[in-house]
């Protein structure tokens, strides 16, 4: 087995252990647990601690279909609120992400303390915002003490102000603020002069709005600083969405979270995936060099990718990739195909012989039977015999699992599921058609003297099994 990216689709046949061999890498990724460690544990143990992982929220799992939407992957409008947002509810992806965020925002905020945090314009400036928008924030005030009132709020974050006592109002651009804040750049200028008063060549607005708003930002900053500090467990949502994580925030040896998606080659999965597909390659998560975000289309809030967010894909055998639909969804995945190793599912030194029945060799035999017969669209699961404790399980194993399984892929074709395991599971039963069939007319149909049937579970022996792999 070999590690996996942030985006990776796993492909192989039925029964060739692909699902499995998500939840181990799950484990995996999420543990820190080597691979071939998670492969000397019992299958039982193995689905317990993916049972728990999934219980506290670190892997989901879902899949895809025709009728599986956009709304229930990412987001569904829902309603809108009184005060005129949206309301939606969140799907499974965008819980997921914000749920691995908030781990990586807590971990960094807990590690760096609050009077060396620092914090990019455009976080600050998205925190700000959401205190104008909720009152919390309505006045101004420069240093030369002149007031402006908040009087209207415009869409990606411009707004208007008006003086103290006047009714002329005055439009506060984003990015001439984010100029004359971070760069000392002169609202309305493309130049930067220290010596000059900033507002100096400003000359098509109040340059004193701008001042007083730079003024309330920057007292604003050490608060919304503090409050990080203070609040780390408990942010909401828009906090933990806004926080732009730092490029090296891969060291802080965060939570890891894993997103299985089966069915993902469903032709629809483009639609799915929506506007989230521009975020899904690994340059572009949140805290790295290219890091991107997009505005959702039913919240209109800005949403990212964590780099701790693993996204596994599952898909039957003969995965191609050029469904011309979803080419550019699986060009951000890389692909594994899965064909399992007996020396994998059975380590060095660990046995593989249960009640005097070798089950590695079992297993090994019946799909070299398959492969030399041409079914490529099946294989036995190796890991149904990882699982099997005694001869009375195995026996319940092929009695309701495997030989229905190997029916289906050989088509119900009996001489080839005799040719895969032996006499002892299809036997011959003689057929005298004038007894035992009602008004046989050989004329109308040629009945042969003997027909091939499944042997009843109850003469299976211990050798019965072993002779599948001995002769």
């Amino acid at each position: 087995m070999i590690e996996l990216g942030l985006n990776t689709i796993i492909s192989g046949a039925v029964g060739s252990g692909k699902n499995y061999q998500s939840i181990l890498y799950a484990i995996s990724i999420v543990d820190g647990v080597p691979l071939s460690k998670l492969n000397e544990m019992h299958a039982d143990q193995v689905r317990k601690r993916y049972n728990q992982l999934c219980d506290e929220g670190q892997i989901f799992q879902t899949s895809f279909s025709e009728n599986y939407t956009y709304e229930s992957f990412v987001e569904q409008l829902i309603g809108i609120q009184q005060n005129g947002m949206p309301l939606v509810q969140e799907g499974i992806l965008k819980i997921l992400a914000l749920n691995a965020k908030q781990a990586l925002v807590q971990r960094f905020i807990a590690q760096v303390p609050p009077n060396q945090m620092s914090i990019s314009f455009d976080q600050l400036y998205k925190a700000f915002i959401r205190d104008l928008r909720d009152d919390k924030i309505s006045t101004f005030t420069s240093s030369e003490d002149k007031k402006f009132l908040l009087h209207k709020l415009e869409n990606r974050g411009n707004f208007y102000v008006r003086g103290e006592n006047s009714y002329s109002t005055y439009y506060i651009s984003r990015n001439e603020l984010r100029k004359f804040y971070v760069e000392g750049v002169s609202p309305g200028s493309s130049k930067v002069d220290k010596k000059k008063p900033a507002h100096a060549d400003f000359p098509f607005a109040n340059p004193d709005a701008y001042l007083a708003i730079a003024s309330s930002l920057k007292q604003f900053e050490g608060q919304y600083i503090n409050m990080l500090a203070q609040q780390q467990g408990s942010l909401d949502q828009e906090q933990v969405a806004n926080f732009e994580l730092p490029q090296d925030i891969a060291g802080l040896g965060v939570k890891n979270f894993v997103l299985i998606i089966d069915h993902i080659d469903a032709p629809n999965a483009y639609r799915i995936f929506g506007d989230i597909m521009p975020l899904l390659e690994s340059a572009k998560r949140d805290g790295r060099q290219e890091a991107a975000f997009v505005y959702l289309q039913h919240s209109k809030t800005a949403f990212s990718l964590p780099p701790n967010l693993y996204i596994i894909g599952l898909t039957n055998m003969g995965f191609s990739g050029n469904q011309i639909t979803n080419l550019q969804l699986y060009n951000n995945f890389d692909v594994m195909q899965v064909v399992p190793d007996a020396h994998d599912i059975w380590p060095k030194g660990m046995s593989s012989v249960i009640d005097t029945i070798d089950m590695k060799l079992l297993y090994v035999a019946i799909n070299k039977r398959l492969e030399l017969l041409g079914v490529d669209t099946f294989m036995v699961n190796p890991y149904l015999f990882r699982s099997i404790g005694d001869f009375a399980r195995l026996k319940h194993l092929f009695e309701c699992r495997l030989i229905p399984q190997l029916r289906r892929a050989l088509s119900g074709d009996l001489m080839k599921l005799r040719l895969i395991l032996g006499r002892e599971f299809v036997s011959e039963m003689i057929v005298d058609p004038n007894n035992d069939l009602l008004d046989y007319d050989p004329k109308l149909i040629n009945i042969n003297e003997s027909v091939l049937v499944l042997t009843s579970p109850k003469k299976w022996t211990k050798q019965s099994f072993i002779k599948v792999y001995e002769s």
